[in-house]
């Protein structure tokens, strides 16, 4: 969480000077806070992190698998958790063009926020249950694209761009006020495997002037499974 090269001072850095960014991770296994029965390393920040304000900012979870091979093959490697009751994630402010990929979030109040972020993607993740998507760990809120985060999408239609998106204390998904978004290819309520119930309270809500959404698609790959 602190110190040279850690994710709040990736985060910072790139405050610093204009986009677009990439946050790659290559975390050794002697870090303190690699857990080798679970093949993860979970990050705990002890206060919220930067608030992400310039665009094309990518956080690529999946480069530590580049990096140390799949040490978790049910899931993601990199693990952000809230459990020190953080509000936020990461929250993207009128930061257009943003990735989140390949992350286990969790026990935030929001897990992440795109607030007039438009044309960004949430791809490969676990936001609300354990790294191998499989127990709740909830945040109130997974994922939350609001006021104008317009033509995002969630998902994709591979199974390394599926995101599961289960336990949350509140809502799975929130479109507050957006536009031309899609949600396609994730499992909404359910454990990875999709054959067994992690609920979230709402799978998702649509508030506002929501427009011109699309959730799923015409072929098997961009179907989502909502349940639970």
């Amino acid at each position: 969480d602190s110190g040279p090269n850690a994710l709040r001072y990736a985060l910072q850095m790139g405050a610093a000077s204009t986009g677009p960014h990439t946050i790659n991770f290559n975390i050794p296994t002697t870090d303190a806070n690699y857990n080798s029965s679970t093949g993860v390393w979970i990050i705990v920040p002890s206060s919220d992190l930067p608030m992400i304000m310039q665009q094309g900012v990518t956080i690529d979870g999946t480069t530590q698998t580049a990096f140390a091979g799949d040490t978790n093959p049910f899931g993601p490697e990199i693990v952000i958790d809230g459990s020190n009751a953080r509000d936020y994630g990461f929250r993207f402010m009128n930061a257009p063009n943003a990735t989140l990929k390949g992350l286990n979030i969790r026990r935030f109040t929001k897990g992440a926020q795109f607030y007039g972020s438009a044309n960004s993607t949430v791809s490969g993740c676990y936001i609300g249950t354990n790294e191998t998507g499989s127990t709740i760990m909830g945040n109130d809120i997974g994922l939350e694209f609001i006021s104008g985060s317009n033509n995002s999408t969630i998902g994709g239609t591979t199974l390394a761009e599926r995101n599961i998106i289960s336990g949350n204390l509140h809502i799975g998904i929130r479109l507050l006020d957006v536009e031309y978004c899609t949600v396609k290819g994730c499992i909404i309520g359910l454990n990875r495997e999709g054959n067994d119930s992690l609920p979230n309270y709402d799978g998702m809500s649509m508030e506002g002037a929501v427009q011109y959404c699309t959730i799923g698609g015409t072929s098997p790959e961009e179907r989502n499974i909502i349940s639970g």
